[in-house]
């Protein structure tokens, strides 16, 4: 994540087991990288997707094809539109 630009994701690998997010910005000109340990608190959401790299406060305010509209899990059986 850059401390610039509205704090957009420089670069997004695949999705795995476990995500480890960075938080890059410029200290005395030179580039220091933090760990994020809690990308939800990092945005002030109540969730986010990694596939998608945005955050979302409710899971109908976000719908992409890993996650369900319905529930609000990943991988659910029922699907991104519902029953």
């Amino acid at each position: 994540v850059c401390d610039g630009n509205l704090r957009r994701i420089v670069y997004g690998g695949p999705c795995g087991d476990r995500q480890v997010c960075l938080w890059r910005r410029k200290v005395n000109n030179v580039y220091h990288y933090d760990a994020i340990i809690n990308i939800r608190a990092f945005y002030g959401s109540e969730r986010y997707c990694y596939h998608c790299n945005k955050p979302y406060q409710k899971s109908t305010d976000h719908k992409c094809e890993h996650h369900c509209g319905w529930c609000g899990r990943d991988g659910c059986a029922v699907g991104v539109d519902g029953p």
